[in-house]
């Protein structure tokens, strides 16, 4: 195995679970914007960062099975 595999691997496990997590944080955000009513407190809570933060956590296996059936013999 080369280097440069083993560094594309890093690289899609820490860039997909990162890119999961920002866009359920933009979208959880967009979201509570359209149904904050002003008179109430902003409805996103850290609660929900941490769900987030949760579910981005699938990118590490897609990350690998994308290095082995694409990127492996680079």
């Amino acid at each position: 195995m080369r280097k440069k595999s083993i560094f594309i691997l890093l690289y899609l496990c820490i860039s997909i679970p990162l890119g999961l997590f920002i866009a359920g944080i933009f979208s959880g955000i967009s979201i509570s914007f359209i149904i904050w009513d002003f008179k109430e407190k902003f409805p996103f809570s850290t609660q929900e960062i941490y769900q987030y933060l949760k579910t981005s956590t699938i990118g590490v296996p897609i990350g690998m099975t994308l290095w082995f059936f694409n990127y492996r013999k680079l």
